[in-house]
This record gives structure tokens, sequence and C-alpha cells, in this order.
């Protein structure tokens, strides 16, 4: 129950580029500090005063996987991600990393931990990968009916790239890694 709890919570991180599709990149980026500083102040506190990340962890351990109790929790990755896909990034690239991720990575949880049969790197599963990829084609196509003007290319390619780095076993974590990859590789394709 956990874990599908974990995946409806990061449903939250689509706040962001919500907030960015509405107003300006100011907006965005100052509403969007303030909740990352808060996050990493947090993460500072609990991961210093054991006392406070159980009492944290008691109330809130929730929205963590068990490692995260003990380290930098993946939403501080993933908004300190957005922060910066949202600085470097045109509009539509930055909001389209972000509902690939936040999409993404939460079916391909879902769907993988609960359909999962071919294992693949960290436990992680090809249903998982194929779930990430067609959340992130589904949703691309969405974006595109709305402001955000992306080709068919792009959203293939993005939503490729998405589900390659949410399986590759890299030291970073990927809550900060699929947005910002994403990012890049839209952006590159669009210098091509």
């Amino acid at each position: 129950m956990d874990y599908f709890l974990r995946k409806l919570y990061r449903f939250l991180g689509l706040i962001f580029p919500i907030l960015y599709i509405i107003f300006t990149k100011k907006v965005a980026l100052v509403f969007l500090s303030i909740i990352t500083v808060i996050f990493i102040f947090v993460d500072i506190i609990r991961l210093r005063k054991a006392s406070v990340n159980k009492w944290i962890c008691q109330y809130l351990g929730w929205i963590w996987s068990e490692k995260e109790k003990n380290r930098i929790s993946g939403t501080t990755y993933f908004l300190i991600s957005v922060l910066i896909i949202i600085l470097l990034f045109p509009k539509n690239i930055a909001i389209t990393a972000c509902f690939f991720s936040v999409f993404g990575d939460a079916f391909a949880g879902l769907i993988g931990k609960r359909f999962g049969k071919v294992k693949l790197v960290n436990n992680k599963t090809l249903e998982g990968s194929i779930s990430f990829f067609i959340a992130c084609l589904i949703v691309g196509y969405f974006l595109n009916l709305s402001r955000i003007e992306l080709s068919l290319a792009n959203i293939v390619i993005g939503s490729l790239a998405g589900a390659i780095i949410e399986q590759i076993s890299i030291k970073i974590d990927d809550n900060f890694t699929i947005a910002l990859v994403v990012a890049i590789v839209l952006f590159l394709i669009k210098l091509i």
C-alpha cells in the first residue's frame, strides 16, 4: 500500500509544470525555489538529527522508499531537477520533461510492480519500462494538443530517452536524471 501511495504522491510533481503553463517563468521559479529550499532544509535536518528523522518517518515515511529514509529524498532530487530544467530550457521542453518524468516514473513503478515478470536493471522490469514509454507517448500526444508544440519525433525520442534513463543503473537518483535527460535530448533534437 505504501508503494502505491508513493506513486500517487508523485503526481503532486505536476503542480510545477502546470504552474509554469499558467504563469510566467519567474513566478514558477520563485514558487519552485521556495519549495525546493524547504525540502532541502528538511532533508538536512532529518539526516543530521536521528530523532527528527524518526519523527518525520513516523508520520510522513510513506512518501519515501526504505532507502530514502536515510538519504536525500527522491522528492528533493526531483525538485532540484525541475528547477534546473525550468531555468535552462525553453518552456515547451521544460514542461514536457517534467510531465514525462512524473507520468513515466509513476506508471513504470505501478505497472512494473504489479505485472512485471522480466527483470532488468536495479530490479526494474521490462513491463515497467514499456509502461513508462507508453505513458509518455500518451502524455506527449495530449501536450501537443495544448499550447505545447512538439513533433511526433520529439515525443517518441523523448519518451524513449526517459524510459532508457529510468532503467540505467547509475549512482545518481533517477528522480533527478529522468527529467533532466529528457530535457537535454529534446533540446538537442531541436538543434538538429
